[in-house]
């Protein structure tokens, strides 16, 4: 069936009017760097309101207490308490992953009706956009987990090298940042 329908779409014309306006090369008011700079300000300032606030803080700051303090100075000597460790890892990941993509969920739905009456307008392009709101939301997504880490790290008894605590933390990063992007 698959090939019929192929064919029949390749058999129908488009109207004219849909035609001329596929042709039509869109010109930009501005360029694609000066769409950026004005709405990654606006965004910056919406998201500023969201991302920082008390409750999210408080929130990071609760939950790095507490694991801190569920693995309070955790050794690796044996394997029981590296896998410990290794468990404490994958909490970690497992609640960064889902906040940041917990945060990307909640977040669009709001800015879906400006977003569609604004490209409606044509008033900017819709990569400008993703550029725009993917990097304001790094802000929150680096600041968080650097402050998260920086607690739970020392209190959970993890290597305290430099070289350790910045591989671990290039690690969570990455997590946060593939979670927030992929979504």
């Amino acid at each position: 069936m698959e090939p019929k329908e192929k064919a029949s779409h390749k058999a129908m014309r488009a109207p004219e009017h849909l035609q001329l306006a596929v042709q039509i090369k869109k010109d930009w008011t501005m360029t694609w760097w000066e769409q950026f700079m004005i709405l990654s300000r606006r965004t910056f300032k919406e998201r500023c309101r969201d991302y920082f606030d008390k409750l999210r803080l408080l929130q990071a700051l609760g939950i790095a207490v507490l694991l801190g303090l569920l693995w309070w100075k955790s050794n690796t000597g044996t394997e029981a308490q590296l896998r410990d460790q290794v468990g404490l890892m994958f909490y970690i990941c497992i609640f960064w992953t889902s906040s940041s993509i917990f945060g990307a969920v909640y977040v669009f739905p709001f800015e879906k009706v400006y977003l569609v009456k604004e490209r409606k307008a044509d008033m900017y392009r819709l990569s400008v956009y993703y550029v725009c709101s993917t990097l304001c939301d790094m802000v929150a997504h680096v600041f968080y987990p650097t402050f998260f880490m920086l607690i739970v790290y020392f209190m959970a008894g993890f290597k305290r090298t430099v070289s350790c605590f910045f591989l671990t933390h290039f690690g969570i990063l990455l997590i946060v940042i593939t979670s927030q992007v992929s979504y």
